[in-house]
């Protein structure tokens, strides 16, 4: 970083007005985010910076935390969904079953008594 010399000593110059505006002025203050140093102007213009990219962080962390919500809720609805059907499914493959056993516990004991006719 450039210093400025002064007949009290030097200071850091502006980095934006350094990089930017090919110009040198004074920095009067650093950014406790970055860490560089910035004349009045050029840290508004800095702080409006941070400000707007924090405003866009902020309202694409809500989108996506709606999202995630609605994908959440979907997929709970969906869960409970299959739930049910794998309940009926089931409940019909257990009454067919047992269907199935009465048929056939019917069937021997239809052929038990036609054997001791004979």
């Amino acid at each position: 970083m450039a210093k400025i010399s002064t007949s009290n000593g030097s200071f850091d110059s502006c980095i934006t007005c350094s990089s930017k505006h090919n110009r040198v002025r004074p920095a009067l203050c650093q950014c406790k985010h970055c860490s560089n140093s910035f004349c009045f102007d050029c840290m508004k213009e800095h702080n409006d910076d941070l400000q707007q990219n924090t405003a866009h962080v902020s309202n694409r962390y809500n989108e996506l935390k709606l999202l995630i919500n609605e994908k959440r809720k979907l997929i709970t609805d969906e869960t409970i969904k299959s739930k049910q059907q794998m309940s009926e499914w089931l409940q019909k493959f257990i009454d067919n079953l047992t269907a199935e056993k009465a048929k056939i516990d019917t069937d021997i004991e239809k052929t038990e008594q036609d054997a001791q006719v004979l």
